[in-house]
């Protein structure tokens, strides 16, 4: 437990403006990481300006689909969880 290189297991989810497909259901989107790219963001030797480019901060969305499907109005509330919720209705 006091070792201070030890790992830290973590999520973190970064938002950018929306895609203009999107961006009528809200104004901000997940940033999606393109898979080529996983192993270098996870590389515990990128830093700051590392990790910004590989986000392409600043640029465009990259060439991850995202696709918006209506899905139940269960994911409203934050006590409801499964694999169901993501289910197009």
């Amino acid at each position: 437990d006091d070792d201070p290189a030890r790992w830290l297991v973590s999520t973190t989810i970064i938002t950018t403006d929306a895609a203009p497909d999107l961006a009528e259901i809200h104004d901000r989107m997940p940033l999606a990481l393109p898979a080529d790219a996983w192993d270098a963001w996870l590389d515990p030797a990128v830093d700051a300006k590392g990790a910004a480019d590989l986000l392409g901060i600043g640029g465009t969305h990259g060439d991850v689909p995202m696709v918006a499907r209506e899905v139940s109005t269960l994911v409203n509330t934050v006590t409801n969880d499964g694999p169901g919720l993501l289910e197009a209705v």
